[in-house]
């Protein structure tokens, strides 16, 4: 593979970028809000977290895990369900005063084969793929991916993916080697740290409900700096800022993001956790 510059790197779009924060997640929600645990060791300030939070319905309750997701303003975005073995079986997306987009449901009916589906809210499937493993291949409707001994994918389709100390580095376009991306992180917890659903299915969750290849959240740790190259718009970067609590867990980051064409745009995404372990 040739040698990958550093620097500010490029999107198609800057919409495309802030996705990485604000459309990644969106979950379902009860009545009643809780407030994450307490914030500690900043490393990188930024504002408060205040998550909305609500009582989690995750089978698994001991385990500290990913449960809500909201933006600054205390929109769920997306809420995550999960089993006794801490995978995810359900995701609601963008709740909203007791609605929601859709739901992705995930059924584990042995260890090498996977269904995923997307039920719209008035009960009609959007989408349905099936995962079947065998060794380090994945074969879906959707095509084959190859993964690593960790689980994480390194080839799909379009990309070979590179990793570090288990975290995502780089992602080269397979037709072009002016095209890639790259990330850097911190040394704390990623918000997927103790699940055990499958690293290559958090990615591929994340494709498929996004449309874009969003592969570093199953990433041990989290990213501190992104960037893209490639496409109309010049070069882009994104700086993530976090907020953490006394488990090392993130609860807060603001993403700052500039370009070549674009000006600086900031977010903040907002994280709490069901468990205490």
């Amino acid at each position: 593979m040739k040698k990958h510059r550093t620097g500010r790197v490029s999107l198609p779009t800057i919409a495309a970028v802030l996705a990485i924060t604000l459309t990644l997640f969106a979950c379902e929600d009860k009545e009643k809000k809780q407030t994450p645990a307490e914030a500690v060791t900043v490393e990188q300030p930024v504002a408060e977290a205040e998550a909305a939070a609500e009582p989690t319905e995750n089978i698994a309750s001991d385990v500290k895990l990913l449960e809500f997701i909201t933006n600054k303003d205390g929109d769920v975005l997306k809420k995550f369900v999960y089993d006794k073995q801490s995978r995810i079986v359900k995701i609601y997306n963008n709740y909203s005063n007791g609605n929601f987009s859709s739901i992705i449901t995930i059924t584990y009916s042995t260890d090498n084969l996977v269904k995923v589906e997307t039920i719209n809210n008035d009960g009609n499937i959007k989408y349905t793929e099936e995962f079947v493993r065998n060794g380090n291949t994945i074969e879906s409707t959707t095509g084959l991916l190859t993964i690593n001994e960790e689980g994480y994918i390194v080839k799909d389709g379009r990309n070979t993916y590179e990793y570090k100390n288990s975290n995502l580095t780089i992602i080269q376009d397979n037709s072009d080697d002016e095209r890639f991306s790259s990330y850097s992180y911190d040394n704390k917890r990623s918000p997927f740290f103790n699940t055990t659903t499958p690293k290559w299915l958090i990615q591929r969750l994340f494709d498929n409900d996004y449309h874009s290849r969003h592969y570093q959240y199953a990433s041990k740790n989290n990213v501190i700096s992104s960037s893209r190259n490639g496409g109309e718009l010049g070069g882009i970067g994104c700086d993530h800022k976090y907020q953490y609590d006394k488990d090392r867990f993130p609860v807060a980051v603001t993403q700052e993001c500039d370009g070549t064409e674009t000006v600086s745009v900031q977010e903040i995404t907002k994280y709490s956790y069901s468990g205490s372990k």
